[in-house]
C-alpha cells in the first residue's frame, strides 16, 4: 500500500474564526468620508471626531478618551456609542451595552450628515451582531466611498439694497463646526471678497447654516449674473448666477437751504 499523507494540523481557533469571519455576509460597513473637518480650533468637537473615528485601527479608542471633553448632547452620546461598537465588533473590548445605549440616543435619524451617517453605521453594527454574537471582523475604510455630507451653497437672497445692503447665504451639507467658519472663512461676491469676520443670525439646524454678510461693491454693470464663494479650510463651494446685481439707488438730493 503507498503511505498515506501526512495529516495537516487543525487551524488554530483564531484562524477558525477569522475564516469563519470572513464568509460572514454582509461585512458591516464602515464610515464614509465626511469631508476632513478643517478643525481649526484644534478643539474637538462632533465633526472632527467623526473624522478620527474613520481610522478604526486606532481611532476608534483615540475618540473614547477625548469624548469627555465634549459637553453633553445626543451627539456625544451618539459617538460614544459608535467607538465602543467599533471595538467590540473588532475584538478589542468595547461594549455591546455602551452600542446600544449610544444608538437609543438617536433613535430618530439626526438632522446632520455626519451624524446620519454615524448612526446609520451603529446601526449596521449592532445588527450584525445579533446575527453573529460572536464573529468579529476588521473594519476598514472605504476611500472611494461617497462623502456623508454634499456641501453647498442652497440659497442665495440679495434683498433689494444693492452695494452696502445684507446678503444672506445659505449653505446646506455643513460637514465642520459652524463656530469655525465665522472668523476663519471667506465669502466673494463676483470675485470680491466679503470683510471679514463673518456673522450668522443663528447657528442653523442640523448642517444648514444661514450666513449674514455686508454685500459688496463689485465692479460689474447692473443685471449682471454674479457668482457667490465660500471658503473654508481650502475647500470652496460655489453658486453660479446667484444673482442678478441691482443698480445702486439715486442719491437723494440734499435740501435747499
Amino acid at each position: 500500500m503507498p503511505p498515506r499523507p501526512p495529516r495537516l494540523p487543525h487551524p488554530a481557533p483564531t484562524a477558525r474564526r477569522r475564516t469563519a469571519a470572513r464568509r460572514l455576509s454582509p461585512r458591516p460597513a464602515w464610515l464614509p468620508p465626511g469631508p476632513v473637518s478643517p478643525d481649526t480650533d484644534a478643539v474637538p468637537d462632533p465633526e472632527s471626531l467623526y473624522d478620527r473615528l474613520r481610522t478604526p485601527g486606532t481611532g476608534c479608542a483615540d475618540v473614547l478618551r477625548a469624548l469627555p471633553s465634549l459637553p453633553p448632547s445626543d451627539d456625544r452620546r451618539l459617538l460614544h456609542g459608535l467607538a465602543n461598537a467599533c471595538l467590540a465588533v473588532q475584538g478589542r473590548g468595547g461594549s455591546w451595552e455602551a452600542a446600544a445605549l449610544g444608538h437609543g440616543a438617536s433613535a430618530e435619524r439626526p438632522d446632520d450628515c455626519k451624524s446620519r451617517a454615524a448612526h446609520d453605521v451603529l446601526n449596521g453594527l449592532l445588527e450584525f451582531h445579533r446575527r453573529h454574537a460572536e464573529a468579529t471582523v476588521r473594519l476598514e475604510t472605504a476611500p472611494t466611498a461617497a462623502p456623508a455630507c454634499a456641501h453647498a451653497i442652497a440659497a442665495v437672497d440679495a434683498g433689494t439694497d444693492g452695494p452696502g445692503g445684507t446678503l444672506s447665504v445659505e449653505l446646506s451639507g455643513t460637514y465642520f463646526d459652524h463656530a469655525e467658519l465665522l472668523p476663519d472663512g471667506e465669502v466673494l461676491v463676483g470675485g470680491v471678497s466679503v470683510p471679514a469676520p463673518l456673522t450668522a443670525p443663528s447657528t442653523g439646524s442640523g448642517d444648514r447654516l444661514r450666513l449674514a454678510v455686508t454685500a459688496p461693491a463689485v465692479p460689474a454693470v447692473p443685471g449682471t449674473a454674479l457668482d457667490v464663494r465660500v471658503r473654508d479650510g481650502g475647500t470652496e463651494v460655489v453658486r453660479e448666477d446667484a444673482f442678478v446685481l441691482a443698480a445702486p439707488d439715486p442719491l437723494t438730493p440734499s435740501a435747499s437751504p
